[in-house]
C-alpha cells in the first residue's frame, strides 16, 4: 500500500512536469531476490526484494517510473544515446528529492551524483557504446554525469525554460528513436539558445 501511494503521487508529479505518459496504467510487480533492483517496461516496473526495503525506497521508484516517459515513450536510437535514457531517468530522482524534500536535499544528491560522473574521464558521453553493457562505467557515464549535464543544462538556460524543454521533448519525440541531435534540437526550440557549444563541451568531449 505504502509504495502503491508512493507511486501515484509521482505518477501525477511526473505527469504535470513531462505530459501525458503512454499508458494509463501503472502496474508494480515484485521480483524474486537476485534481480535487478528495479527494472521498466511498458506500463510496468518491477522491484526486487532487495531495492524495495521496508520504507518505499523513492529514488528507485522515481528512476523507474521516469523510465515509463524516458525509455518506452521515447527511446535512444543507439547505445551513444543512452544518456538519453539513464541520464534523464537519474535526473528524474532529483527532480523527485527535489519536489518532496526540498532544494537542500537535492543538492546533498548532486553532491553525490557529481563524484560518481567523475570516476569516467576518458571516454566520451556520445562514444558511451566503447563501454559494456550493464558495467558501473557505464551506468557512471550514460547516468550520474548524463544527469550532470542536464542539471547543468538547467542553470544555463532557466527553471522555466528546463521544464518547458522536458515537456517538448517527451511530446515531439514519442514513439521515436532519438539521438543527442534531435535532443539539442528540442532544446534549442524551447530555450531560444543556440546549445551547440554546450553540447560539444560536454556530451561530445571527454574529461571535467
Amino acid at each position: 500500500q505504502a509504495y502503491g501511494q508512493e507511486a501515484g503521487k509521482q505518477m501525477s508529479w511526473f505527469t504535470g512536469t513531462f505530459g501525458l505518459p503512454p499508458y494509463a496504467d501503472l502496474t508494480v510487480v515484485e521480483t524474486d531476490e537476485g534481480a535487478p533492483n528495479g527494472y521498466a517496461a511498458p506500463g510496468l516496473i518491477f522491484l526486487s526484494p532487495r531495492g524495495i526495503g521496508k520504507q518505499p525506497n523513492s529514488r528507485l521508484l522515481a528512476n523507474q517510473i521516469s523510465r515509463q516517459w524516458w525509455e518506452e515513450q521515447v527511446s535512444p536510437a543507439t547505445r551513444n544515446s543512452l544518456w538519453l535514457t539513464n541520464g534523464l531517468a537519474a535526473y528524474s530522482e532529483l527532480l523527485w528529492t527535489e519536489h518532496a524534500s526540498g532544494a537542500g536535499a537535492m543538492d546533498t544528491q548532486v553532491r553525490d551524483l557529481m563524484v560518481e560522473s567523475l570516476t569516467v574521464d576518458n571516454v566520451p558521453i556520445i562514444q558511451s557504446a566503447r563501454l559494456d553493457d550493464y558495467s558501473p562505467e557505464l551506468w557512471a557515464l550514460t547516468g550520474s554525469k548524463g544527469a550532470a549535464v542536464l542539471h547543468m543544462l538547467r542553470h544555463v538556460v532557466g527553471d522555466d525554460k528546463f521544464f518547458q524543454i522536458l515537456k517538448a521533448y517527451s511530446k515531439e519525440t514519442v514513439w521515436k528513436s532519438v539521438t543527442t541531435d534531435d535532443f539539442r534540437k528540442v532544446a534549442e526550440a524551447a530555450s531560444g539558445q543556440d546549445l551547440d557549444y554546450f553540447f560539444t563541451q560536454w556530451i561530445e568531449s571527454s574529461g571535467a
